[in-house]
């Protein structure tokens, strides 16, 4: 878990709070490198929409916020998904179908992220074989997750069906 406390405090905050408690700091050297993306956002894109609208730090920050709210609940919502539709050896497919759309994606992506980067074309595969209800789908040479019976089955490369632990 990586937690970034001062992710919404603003560099200006930052800098009053420690020349006020006369606290010394170290300027990063890669902080003026323009060779960095981060830089580059930081020293462009962020002072141009200031410059556009000067509540455009506050405002971003707030959707952030949102976001890592939106992604709790979304995670969470997944979670009760994969443990409504466990079943032995595998996941219930009708279950899984009857799921919103994004909560579906969510717990495909739980599903996926243990085995291999979980890009969105292998979510929107294995979201594909469960609304078609049958097929295949392999992720690495390893494992693939086919239906069987109206079952989401996940099979390794010694065809050991293995039930993937939902996400926490």
């Amino acid at each position: 878990v990586v937690v970034r406390p001062l992710l919404t405090t603003s560099r200006a905050e930052i800098v009053a709070y420690l020349e006020a408690n006369g606290v010394a700091h170290v300027e990063d050297s890669s902080n003026t490198d323009e060779g960095y993306a981060r830089n580059r956002i930081r020293h462009d894109a962020i002072p141009a929409l200031q410059y556009a609208n000067p509540a455009a730090e506050r405002s971003i920050a707030r959707l952030c916020r949102q976001m890592r709210a939106m992604d709790e609940w979304l995670t969470a919502e997944a979670a009760a998904l994969l443990q409504a539709a466990a079943v032995p050896g595998g996941y219930d497919a009708a279950t899984l179908r009857r799921a919103e759309g994004p909560v579906l994606d969510a717990a495909l992506h739980a599903l996926v992220s243990p085995v291999r980067d979980a890009e969105e074309k292998y979510v929107s595969l294995l979201r594909f074989l469960v609304l078609r209800g049958e097929g295949g789908v392999q992720l690495t040479p390893q494992v693939n997750y086919k239906l069987r019976d109206g079952l989401l089955v996940c099979l390794t490369g010694e065809g050991v069906q293995r039930l993937p632990a939902p996400p926490q």
